[in-house]
């Protein structure tokens, strides 16, 4: 036992004087020593690759069938939703059908998701308001064109109102018809005529749309039955007994066909604003009925049914025009339009539709670095467009299919931008470096002032005296070039070898 000491002692004597040697040969006196502190600090290991942006979604559609384009309802850069029409083979009616189908399941749809999130007193005094707003708009509607008709069909019934002979052969000078016609009924006014001591030597006895008997005058206008007519005789014509007849309207009037052509537009007009405001009070109530409507549940059901019943509605229309239209399959931007109305449908004629916002930067990374990354690691990224700014990101995937580039087996790593800057665009470059690993508070030291001999890790210590050989241990290696160390305290004065 005694033995071993004295072996320990000689061998430490013998590596003093080995290390002191070494110094004084490696440390001349005239040389600047370079030397560094070991401090407490933070290991960080990265991966540094290059990557490129994609978007999430983008798709190239064409026509399924040959034919011809007729109708591109898109331009580039225009916004549209999921399952808008883009361009269609057939008529514009079909494709308007299936927009207004659509509409209604979204309609449908969004009732429901009402009525899911429950109706505020706000929405229900506005759905009340709505509903008297509607109803003030049919009374007004109606009272407007009822004026307006009534109007109309005066001038209709009282326009070139004359008396005319039963007898075509009769060439009396015919009794002049005055004022406005003020009844509904159509018709005629018969007059049959006699001699007598009137003022017109005649009287005449009327039938149709009036009645009695009455004298003729040629000297002033006489009431013509009770509607605001008014009749008088020729002063200069001896009339003889004959029948003469006064038509309301007046058909052989040149200008009846253009007042009965106005007066039925405005009915048409009339009945049709009055549908629109019919369907909208309609509409006003129902909706103010399901906002009120109780319990929530059978209100609810009836929105599914109607939903169902919409996308009932949506899969028949779909079905017709599946073939021959272009729909987008998700909403966002219509990039590129390779077609034109009037062309044959082929492979070369598509509408390119990219889903806006939701870009991705698709990064390629090797073989010997792939086991480091893993998904929530974090990143920063500069890009070739603008160098001067590092933005950060988070790993969201790592694909497990390799890529092979020249006997490389890389595998493509999905990063997503914590802030995406407003020039972001597919396809351009950019270099990641993803942080693999971080250890914070622990003794760092640059790598290059460690000696390395076997399996053994050594510093030269300055303790201000002399400088001493230190064995340590060595842990994780930062990609900045320092390393975790252990066996010297914090602040210990290290020499460069």
């Amino acid at each position: 036992m005694k033995k071993f000491w004295l072996f320990v002692f000689a061998l430490s004597i013998i590596l003093a004087g080995a290390g002191l040697g070494y110094m004084q040969h490696m440390l001349p006196s005239d040389r600047v020593v370079e030397s560094t502190t070991v401090s407490l600090g933070t290991i960080v290991q990265t991966v540094i690759a290059s990557g490129k942006i994609d978007v999430d979604q983008l798709t190239r559609l064409g026509f399924a069938v040959p034919g011809t384009i007729q109708q591109v309802y898109f331009s580039v850069g225009d916004q549209v939703a999921a399952g808008d029409v883009i361009a269609s083979l057939t008529s514009d009616a079909l494709v308007a059908e299936y927009d207004a189908v659509l509409e209604r399941v979204r309609a449908a749809k969004e009732q429901r998701a009402e009525l899911l999130r429950g109706a505020p007193m706000e929405e229900r005094a506005v759905a009340e308001k709505s509903t008297e707003v509607a109803v003030a708009a049919l009374a007004s509607i109606s009272l407007e064109y009822e004026q307006a008709i009534r109007n109309a069909r005066q001038q209709l019934l009282s326009n070139d109102l004359r008396a005319y002979p039963v007898d075509v052969t009769n060439d009396d000078t015919p009794p002049s018809i005055s004022g406005s016609y003020l009844c509904e009924e159509e018709g005629l006014y018969l007059l049959s005529l006699f001699g007598s001591r009137a003022d017109a030597n005649v009287s005449y006895v009327l039938s149709g749309l009036g009645s009695g008997k009455y004298p003729g005058n040629k000297t002033t206008p006489e009431p013509l039955g009770d509607c605001g007519l008014y009749i008088q005789f020729d002063a200069a014509e001896a009339y003889r007994s004959t029948d003469w007849q006064v038509p309301v309207p007046n058909k052989r009037s040149p200008s009846y066909v253009m007042l009965q052509s106005a007066y039925d537009l405005l009915v048409a007009q009339r009945d049709a604003a009055l549908q629109s405001a019919q369907e909208e009070l309609a509409l006003a109530e129902e909706n103010e009925r399901l906002v009120n409507a109780g319990p929530v549940t059978e209100v609810l059901a009836q929105a599914t049914a109607w939903v169902a019943e919409a996308e009932s509605s949506l899969a028949q229309q779909a079905a017709r025009i599946a073939d021959y239209t272009i729909r987008a399959p998700f909403a966002g931007v219509v990039s590129e339009v390779a077609m034109r109305v009037g062309e044959p449908a082929g492979l070369g004629q598509t509408v390119t539709i990219v889903q806006e916002g939701e870009y991705e930067l698709l990064v390629q990374v090797p073989e010997i670095d792939i086991t480091k990354v893993m998904v929530g690691d974090r990143a920063s990224v500069i890009f070739d467009a603008e160098p001067t700014v590092e933005y950060l990101a988070t790993v969201s995937f790592v694909s497990p299919v390799s890529t092979d580039v020249t006997g490389v087996s890389y595998y493509e790593t999905t990063v997503m931008l914590d802030t995406e800057p407003v020039w972001l665009r597919e396809g351009l470059n950019a270099d990641v470096r993803i942080e693999v690993e971080r250890i914070e508070d622990v003794l760092v030291l640059p790598d290059r002032y460690v000696v390395k001999t076997g399996t053994t890790s050594l510093v030269w210590v300055d303790d201000g005296v002399s400088v001493q050989q230190q064995v340590v241990s060595l842990g994780v290696k930062g990609s900045d070039g320092l390393v975790e160390i252990e066996g010297v305290p914090v602040g210990a004065r290290i020499v460069l070898p």
